[in-house]
């Protein structure tokens, strides 16, 4: 849960580190996709301390998406772990249906990213194993209805599962950090994520360090 700006699980403030396990459901090179044992074994070897392993599942992104995804659920069930679930995606890969316009037609999301919301949320509904939802890898934070297209996001998942925490997922053309707050505060997500691969940290992380 979050209480104001601080995580917390059992009670007491959580801070996780992270780990990136994005084709355990689908896509990427030949054998990501764990087996039984092979799950179990990554979520065994990540410690005892409750970690954050983000994954994807995204629409199309392997015909077997549910089966694969209870086996990631369980084997994190057992471990202690915690899954950051990333719903979309706003680049072309691993998804059938990136996500590329962020209307909000009515007040609600388009017909096709509510029910995938549904299908993927209804999945593991009220399973602490399941700590937040991203509402999509890398979106595009500079167009003009982001907040309120995170905030539609926001409020589909919440009706599934009251519990649960959203993520934002990383967004890129995002850099300037009252901007990045007032998209934030519009929306209701619960964090916001710096996808930030260059070889020494940017300036952009310290404008979404000023923006929190």
């Amino acid at each position: 849960t979050r209480q104001g700006a601080q995580l917390v699980l059992g009670g007491q403030p959580y801070r996780f580190a992270g780990v990136n396990l994005e084709h355990a459901v689908g896509c990427g090179l030949a054998g990501a996709q764990p087996s039984d044992a092979q799950a179990d074994t990554f979520f065994a070897h990540l410690g005892p301390q409750p970690k954050g392993v983000r994954i994807w599942v995204m629409p199309g992104i392997s015909t077997a998406w549910q089966a694969n995804y209870r086996r990631v659920v369980t084997a994190a069930t057992r471990h202690g772990h915690k899954l950051i679930v990333t719903l979309f995606n706003g680049q072309p890969n691993c998804t059938a249906r990136p996500v590329t316009d962020y209307a909000t037609p009515g007040g609600v999301l388009p017909a096709w990213q509510a029910d995938w919301i549904r299908a993927v949320v209804r999945e593991h509904a009220g399973n602490p194993a399941v700590m937040a939802y991203e509402c999509a890898n890398e979106a595009n934070e500079g167009h003009a209805n982001i907040g309120a297209w995170y905030g539609a996001v926001v409020v589909l998942v919440r009706g599934l599962d009251p519990d649960v925490l959203v993520f934002t997922g990383g967004g890129h053309n995002s850099n300037n950090a009252d901007v990045i707050a007032g998209f934030v505060r519009r929306s209701g997500v619960d964090a916001f994520s710096l996808h930030d691969y260059t070889a020494a940290i940017s300036p952009r992380a310290g404008v979404f360090d000023r923006a929190a």
